[in-house]
């Protein structure tokens, strides 16, 4: 969590309100639920599967 927080802090500099907005809900959606999370394979096996 701490390097989301770090990370969330070194790219923010450059995101307009909207994208900070949306990069905080999905931090707290994080927070209240760790493991409720998409899994990177699955992720890029559905990408390839609609490509």
């Amino acid at each position: 969590m701490e390097q989301l927080q770090v990370f969330r802090a070194q790219q923010e500099k450059g995101l307009s309100d909207a994208h900070k907005a949306l990069l905080n809900e999905r931090l707290a959606i994080y927070k209240n639920d760790p493991t409720n999370v998409l899994d990177w394979k699955d992720v890029m096996e559905e990408i390839g599967n609609g490509l």
